[in-house]
């Protein structure tokens, strides 16, 4: 848990929501911010802590999601049927252990690509790819042939010439949202499922949240 001894409350909505100002490092040059928190209730799912921080040095904003909740009890696992390109606008909250599966392109986006986000699945492809690029030239991966395989199937899975496809996305601490189009009724190309967590899962969620602010 985060020290919130200096927390400064600047504002109380009637929902109960709180703003915060809580000093945190920039995750670019590490100058401590200002970051400003608030909880945040996502409908049909939980209450989510937003925070946002807006680096004065170098210029970065940044932005993460946090359960309010921290672990679940189970594991969860959404399977979603990527039909059209309009799959791609369903709003995704990616908790900070999810992993994201396309199967029939043998691809996988690693839990550690993105931190928490609360965007459209395009945009969360089209950072995490960004991501991965900046990563590969950082490592001076850029030319290496299996990584431009995996940006040439991604790419054209973004521009919609590889479907119909499934996207998987599994998180071992149950704490990632999927919009439904449908919702509260059932949206016939989602499928979730809750799982009990293996030894090795429930050492990775412990270890990501025990010292996780917020």
């Amino acid at each position: 848990m985060a020290d919130t001894t200096n927390a400064t409350l600047v504002d109380e909505s009637g929902q109960g929501a709180m703003d915060l100002v809580i000093p945190r490092p920039c995750p670019n040059c590490g100058a401590i911010v200002n970051g400003k928190a608030a909880l945040v209730d996502i409908p049909h799912f939980k209450e989510v802590a937003h925070l946002i921080l807006d680096c004065s040095n170098c210029a970065t904003r940044s932005e993460t999601y946090k359960s309010g909740h921290r672990v679940e009890e189970k594991g969860t696992r959404i399977t979603l049927n990527v039909e059209s390109k309009r799959d791609f606008e369903r709003k995704l909250l990616k908790g900070e252990n999810c992993t994201i599966e396309i199967p029939s392109l043998g691809l996988e986006i690693p839990a550690s690509t993105l931190p928490a986000r609360f965007i459209p699945i395009a945009d969360f492809l089209h950072r995490a790819l960004t991501d991965i690029l900046r990563q590969a030239q950082a490592t001076g991966q850029g030319g290496n042939p299996e990584l431009k395989q995996f940006v040439q199937k991604l790419m054209a899975f973004m521009d919609a010439d590889l479907l119909p496809a499934t996207m998987i996305f599994d998180d071992p601490a149950g704490n990632t949202y999927l919009e439904s189009f449908s919702a509260p009724e059932v949206d016939p190309t989602i499928v979730t499922v809750e799982y009990e967590r293996s030894v090795m899962q429930e050492a990775l969620v412990g270890s990501s949240y025990d010292h996780t602010p917020i």
